[in-house]
């Protein structure tokens, strides 16, 4: 089971994550964000038994403030669902 939670607030966008563990995680999810122009404000991540969750508050690069266009947050969603899902079926 993997879902990706996306919430505004003024300042900034809440992003919650949940999904299978495994190396390098964190590091796509931060690359997803660092592509789509997201700052990384703050982040809380834990594992247990293999699985992943993580609380990550992002800015828009260019107003530093919260995310609002919904078709942006849209594929901010898609793609991280994506990396929680291991981005190939048959891994």
């Amino acid at each position: 089971m993997r879902s990706v939670g996306v919430k505004q607030t003024m300042d900034y966008t809440a992003i919650e994550l949940m999904g299978s563990d495994r190396p390098g995680l964190l590091s796509e999810v931060s690359a997803v964000l660092t592509n789509l122009k997201c700052n990384i404000v703050n982040a809380e991540v834990w594992t247990h038994n293999m699985r992943a969750a993580a609380v990550m508050h992002v800015t828009d690069e260019e107003t530093s403030s919260a995310i609002t266009d919904s078709q942006r947050l849209s594929l901010i969603k898609e793609l991280l669902c994506n990396v929680l899902g291991g981005g190939n079926r048959k891994r």
